[in-house]
């Protein structure tokens, strides 16, 4: 993911060499904050998307776009739900925050996309409030939360919305950050007890079910009987994550 690399000074004229930027690094989704004209104080919501859209022409039909937020299709990616929410409003501008939920090969988050006031604190502070209610009245998806803050990633301000949301810093480019909740933690073991034929299996099999498009599952097995495999259910997880199949040569499998 990347953020913030539209500068206002700059669009759209730099928009193609933005794009091959994108291309270069191989971006698979895409938070602007810069690509709409939200000067324009007595507005409910920001109209004018016309640098975002300069942007959408030259990335190519491999990208998705909904109105900053951009998904790479040709590498699995789509926006399958987005929708704005109010910010505070500074002086002199409209700020309007975006959710998207994303899908990609590993699953499904909530992209929260945000542009904080730059002149007022107080707008900063209300916004602050608005973005960590945005974020935990979202769905039970991993969350994003992408933006320019118009404030230091460790700021007070900034730090109070991460505390109140539960979210993590992972990214820090001064004033633009990238917020984690759902995507970060510990692991845990949990064991499955039960007599033969109780259904300790339908059980997992439910679980796999319910969040399959959200979460990477591998498995591996162990067996009761036959000569014994030392890391069995490993080795069948690591054939499962790099798609290794017998009569696979070492170069082969190096390469996987």
């Amino acid at each position: 993911m990347t953020l913030n690399i539209y500068g206002h000074a700059t669009m759209p004229d730099q928009a193609p060499a933005y794009a091959r930027l994108i291309a270069k690094h191989e971006v698979d989704v895409l938070a602007l904050q810069e690509g709409v004209d939200d000067w324009k104080i007595g507005l409910d919501r920001p109209v004018d998307y016309s640098r975002a859209e300069t942007l959408h022409g030259v990335l190519g039909q491999c990208w998705q776009r909904q109105f900053q937020v951009y998904a790479n299709g040709c590498q699995g990616y789509s926006i399958s739900r987005h929708e704005r929410f109010d910010l505070a409003d500074g002086p002199n501008a409209v700020r309007t925050g975006e959710r998207a939920v994303i899908t990609g090969p590993h699953g499904s988050f909530e992209l929260f996309n945000l542009h904080w006031d730059h002149e007022s604190e107080t707008a900063r502070e209300a916004s602050a409030d608005q973005t960590a209610e945005a974020v935990m009245d979202g769905t039970a998806l991993p969350r994003v939360v992408a933006g320019d803050f118009n404030s230091d990633c460790t700021s007070a301000v900034v730090g109070r919305m991460a505390n109140m949301a539960g979210l993590t810093l992972v990214a820090d480019g001064g004033i633009d950050c990238i917020f984690v909740n759902g995507l970060t933690g510990e692991g845990q073991v949990v064991d499955v007890v039960g007599e033969a034929g109780v259904g300790k299996s339908r059980l997992v099999y439910e679980f796999q079910r319910e969040f399959e498009q959200e979460v990477i599952f591998l498995t591996g097995n162990c067996v009761q009987y036959g000569q014994n495999i030392n890391y069995l259910p490993v080795i069948d997880i690591l054939k499962d994550a790099f798609g290794i199949e017998e009569g696979m040569t070492e170069d082969e499998i190096g390469h996987q």
